[in-house]
Formats: structure tokens, sequence, C-alpha cells
């Protein structure tokens, strides 16, 4: 999974239950007393994927990389340190290329990391966020799934299936008071296979915002 397993459960901890015991601390804190900022370390290896190719692993790091700073960003974590930005091996965890010692000193990351295959993410992510007041967040999201369903677990007798509808990440940001940016995607448990194309319907509320066609924004 391109965020890792510390949202899942599946070992002893779970990050999910840090980030909201953080948020309930910062909201009754109202000011009046620091809550220490969570950092969080994550990387992949192409290899342990079973990606041999050079083209697949810059594009899995480059999936995984962008799914996990949008969840853990979404979910409270302060400070993403994505491990790490330069290997020797493009099969590595580096999300710079393995001639970058070579390079001369002016060259830029959107020269050096092209190829006729696949571009590397950047490593330095702008991680920072405006800080908005966290007491009252505005933004509310209700999905459903248009069209065939299909499921990640069969399930068995006493377990039902995963379904992919229950799997959609939509991640709002409130960047200012006015301003919002919403990240959406199918959170599937192996980003080395394609998912086929898949139709949601999305209703998002508490915007206030203009309205078009008779529908708030």
């Amino acid at each position: 999974m391109p965020e890792g397993w510390a949202h899942t459960w599946l070992q002893t901890e779970s990050l999910m239950r840090l980030t909201a015991t953080r948020g309930a601390a910062a909201q009754s804190s109202a000011g009046h007393g620091a809550v220490l900022p969570l950092h969080y370390e994550h990387g992949v290896v192409p290899g342990e994927c079973g990606i041999a190719d050079e083209p697949g692993g810059w594009q899995l790091k480059s999936l995984c990389l962008t799914r996990a700073l949008c969840l853990w960003l979404n979910k409270g974590v302060d400070v993403m340190h994505y491990f790490c930005a330069y290997d020797r091996q493009a099969l590595g965890m580096g999300l710079l290329p393995p001639g970058l010692p070579k390079l001369p000193p002016e060259s830029r990351f959107e020269e050096a990391g092209h190829d006729s295959h696949a571009r590397p993410a950047k490593p330095h992510a702008d991680a920072g966020r405006q800080r908005t007041d966290r007491a009252a967040p505005r933004v509310i999201d209700r999905r459903c799934r248009v069209g065939p369903q299909k499921s990640i677990f069969a399930g068995d007798a006493t377990h039902p299936p995963l379904w992919h509808r229950d799997a959609v990440a939509v991640l709002p940001f409130q960047i200012t008071p006015g301003r919002f940016a919403l990240v959406a995607y199918v959170m599937t448990y192996d980003a080395t296979q394609p998912l086929a194309e898949e139709r949601y319907r999305l209703t998002i509320g508490g915007l206030h915002g203009p309205r078009i066609g008779g529908d708030a924004v």
C-alpha cells in the first residue's frame, strides 16, 4: 500500500489513533497549551514490491509519494519525511536520478528527472499548510458508487467483503478561510496493479460558496 501500514490496524499500533488524540487535544487546549508536532517517515523499495524495471520503479515511487503525502497531511501529520532523496540504484528508495552526482550544478530538476518513460516525483514536496480555525471545520462529503460493484476482499461466512467504495479516500484541505482543495482516489491495496475505470458520485457540503445552477458549490 502506498500509504504504508500505519493506518490499517494490521499491526499493534495505528497512526489513526494518535492523530485523533492529537486533534482532540489541540481543540481542547484552545491555545492554552502546545501540542507537539507529529512527524512520520515513509518510503518504498520497488524491488520489494515485485518491480524489476526502471520506468515501473519511478512510476511506483511517484504514486506512493503522492498518495502518502495526501493521506497523512490530511489526517493531521505535521511533517512527512519521505525516505529518501537519493539512491545510487534506480530501483532503490531514492527520488532523484542515480546520475545526480555527474550533473552540472546549474541543472534543473525538471530536466534531470525526466526521460522518455517516467519522471520521478519531486523530493521536496511542500508540506507547509496555512493554519486555519481547526475548531470549526466546514467541509463534509458523501459518496456513492456508480456502476458495477467490485471488491478488494471477498470475505467469508462471518465477514463481509471489502468493497472499493469502502476504500474511496476523500481528503479535503482548507487552505484559507475561503479556499479549499479536495483530493480523491481509490485506496487500492496493491499499487503495482492498475485499477480499471470506476465512477463515483461525490456530494460536497459546508462550503457556503456561490451557487451554480441552483446548487451550492
